[in-house]
């Protein structure tokens, strides 16, 4: 869907589980072969520091691979 918005370059979120490696690395791989560009890869330990520098700009996206109740910290 935000390949479809012309959206081009992502900026991955996740955390040290398993199963958020494993999502962020097969969207990742996907995003690229779409045609789309990773940034950064960003590990959220509950630190919200890590997102003062994430690359947001006009045609980019954050994908936050993450349980809900982290997820919900993001904002």
């Amino acid at each position: 869907m935000a390949m479809a918005n012309g959206m081009r370059v992502a900026s991955i979120v996740r955390t040290n589980s398993p199963l958020s490696i494993r999502v962020a690395e097969a969207f990742g791989n996907e995003w690229i072969k779409l045609g789309g560009q990773v940034a950064v890869t960003k590990v959220f330990d509950g630190d919200t520091s890590i997102f003062s520098d994430l690359p947001i700009n006009i045609g980019s996206m954050v994908f936050v691979a993450a349980p809900p109740d982290q997820a919900r910290l993001f904002r």
